[in-house]
């Protein structure tokens, strides 16, 4: 069945698992083999969710219109519900993209959405538990004080029970960990008030205090990173070649780990920033991720989509087979991470770029329902060994929306339709977080309608053109006799009929509506025509 696909595939991992890898070398490495090697080997992230899901999961009311207090409160209740990881293997890489970076991650959009301080105080909930996680603090009895393959036990997280080795998956968790402390620094108004979770680890009882434990935390990782994955001859990231590091040695990183890395090293700039306190730190982090964009830039291959749009053909690495394209699970980290970058104003990147990117989701990748899904398993539109996907990955989402605004009601119903986002922390917050954006910035893709006049109440789901009876106005969250009423994308035309299969009394309308009360339409609607 698909669902056991998606199930098995629907996180493929950026970390590694070593005991298979060891003997491999950087030349040996395409995005075939790495898809068969790790496609099936962190099932158990989304598995686990499942299972401890409530019944309910999270919900998406609506499309269109402001996040609602029901898709907060469901939000808030799924995540309070939420256990902690005890390790960074149970599964593996549980804290770089699994319930505990995903968390972090959807917690941390949420609150910036809704400025709600629940949502941070458990983000610094999960902090907090990924920083006593970490090799050198975690107790022996619960697998840590580890001695790595340097000898040392070092500041890491291994992501399996027996490895001596940790890669460039630390990167995630470490931006992870600096972005709970960037949205404290970044609001000074918090800095002096009690974190209201508590501080069960001494990590500091204010905000400030807080923030301060976790970008030192963090800097100690960073440093083993800097020391074993970056080379200095031309502030590249690559493995080390020295005595006991197994995994690739010498070989440049795959992007969506350098992403990883990116990661780590921009929120840590963002901190250091704001914190006024290391300056050369600043410019050594945003160098590191000025050359790792460039690098990726570079490798990218110009192409024309079969639509006659600008996208991108890229592979898994840089010593990847060239007519290898990377698969969509590794790209969401390629792209998600180019864009977060982009996001951040810090770099020199250009916005044809970024809307390259956005074609190659939208042109290349979606809408692939003649292979079998509604997207591809490769990011240029051919499907991978286990097929394709019956949702866009999370960090696809905001990048393909915000340049081609009219493909936000395909990509989020695919989600939606999937039942993926219910159990998929980071995609409920980026599908809640875009729709927010989309309202503040008054974007529209399709008709909505709402429950009260002057756009007020509960709005519907946004409605492309087509046809639409009363049980389809239904399914888009259209009762009978409901709507009051109505926004309308320029150069639109709808007909309201008053019965269901577009009969009886008709209204037409082709601008936005605040009341339907003056036309005689009111709460009349059954069937409707959007052209």
């Amino acid at each position: 069945m698909k669902l056991n696909l998606v199930l098995a595939k629907c996180v493929l991992i950026s970390g590694f698992v070593f005991s298979i890898l060891t003997s491999c070398k950087k030349f040996d490495l395409t995005d075939s083999n790495a898809e068969s090697v790790f496609s099936d080997s962190l099932a158990g992230n989304k598995l686990a969710a499942t299972v401890a899901a409530t019944a309910a999961g999270m919900q998406i009311e609506s499309t269109a219109g402001p996040v609602t207090a029901s898709e907060i409160a469901s939000f808030k209740s799924y995540m309070l519900a939420r256990s902690f990881p005890a390790n960074n293997w149970s599964p593996t890489n549980v804290w770089v993209y699994g319930q505990g970076g995903g968390a972090l991650q959807g917690l941390g959009l949420m609150f910036e959405v809704t400025e709600d301080r629940i949502l941070l105080d458990h983000m610094l909930q999960f902090a907090d538990k990924a920083i006593t996680c970490r090799n050198d603090i975690l107790p022996a009895a619960s697998g840590g004080q580890r001695v790595m393959w340097n000898g040392n036990i070092e500041p890491v997280w291994p992501n399996t029970s027996s490895t001596d080795q940790a890669d460039a998956a630390q990167g995630d968790i470490v931006g992870h960990i600096a972005y709970a402390a960037k949205l404290i620094l970044a609001r000074p108004a918090l800095w002096n008030l009690t974190v209201g979770s508590g501080d069960p680890n001494a990590y500091g009882a204010t905000y400030r205090a807080r923030a301060l434990t976790y970008v030192a935390r963090c800097e100690e990782t960073a440093a083993y990173i800097k020391k074993y994955m970056v080379d200095s001859t031309d502030n590249k990231f690559y493995y080390t070649t020295l005595t006991g590091w197994t995994f690739f040695p010498g070989g440049a990183l795959p992007w969506n780990q350098q992403m990883m890395l990116n990661n780590a090293f921009q929120r840590l700039a963002e901190c250091h920033q704001i914190l006024g306190d290391a300056p050369s730190k600043v410019t050594d982090y945003d160098q590191l991720v000025q050359t790792s964009l460039n690098w990726f830039l570079a490798s990218a291959v110009s192409k024309t989509s079969a639509s006659g749009t600008p996208v991108y053909f890229w592979n898994y690495a840089i010593h990847s087979v060239s007519t290898s394209p990377e698969d969509t699970p590794h790209g969401r980290y390629d792209v998600g991470g180019f864009f977060q970058a982009y996001l951040s104003g810090r770099y020199s990147v250009p916005l044809a770029a970024v809307q390259r990117f956005s074609n190659t989701v939208v042109d290349v990748m979606a809408h692939k329902e003649s292979l079998g899904w509604p997207i591809s398993g490769r990011i240029d539109g051919t499907n991978s060994n286990a097929g394709g996907y019956s949702f866009l990955h999370e960090r696809y989402l905001p990048i393909a929306v915000r340049y081609n605004t009219d493909e936000w009601d395909y990509l989020v119903n695919a989600d939606i339709a999937s039942g993926e986002y219910s159990t998929n922390v980071w995609m409920t917050a980026h599908i809640l977080s875009e729709k927010n954006y989309r309202y503040l910035n008054g974007i529209q893709s399709g008709v909505v309608f709402y429950q009260n006049t002057n756009y007020a109440g509960t709005a519907s789901q946004s409605l492309p053109k087509g046809t639409y009876t009363l049980a389809q106005l239904a399914a888009k969250g259209v009762p009978n006799d409901w709507a009051s009423s109505l926004r309308v994308p320029s150069g639109w035309k709808v007909t309201l009929y008053q019965s269901d299969n577009f009969a009886g009394t008709s209204w037409v309308q082709t601008a936005d509506n605040a009341s339907l009360v003056a036309v005689g339409a009111n709460d009349s609607m059954s069937s409707c025509k959007i052209e």
